[in-house]
């Protein structure tokens, strides 16, 4: 999944793009078992970190930055 950092779209358009069936990240489903990794979870004394938020699933299209954002 992390080659789709790498990947080249076939346009700079900012508008939603599909996200190509042939990326892996296209095929992963059910990722409830996946916490958010930029989450903050503090220590907890009784152990218990069921409750943490999870990914689910990706969106199927992406959008690229423009404007002030778009990197130099």
């Amino acid at each position: 999944t992390i080659r789709f950092a790498y990947y080249v779209p076939e346009s700079k358009d900012t508008r939603p793009q599909a996200i190509p069936t042939s990326e892996s990240i296209s095929h992963l489903r059910d990722l409830n078992a996946i916490p958010i990794p930029t989450d903050n979870i503090s220590i907890r004394k009784n152990c218990n970190y069921s409750k943490l938020s999870t990914l689910s699933s990706f969106e199927k299209h992406f959008e690229l930055v423009g404007g002030i954002n778009y990197p130099k």
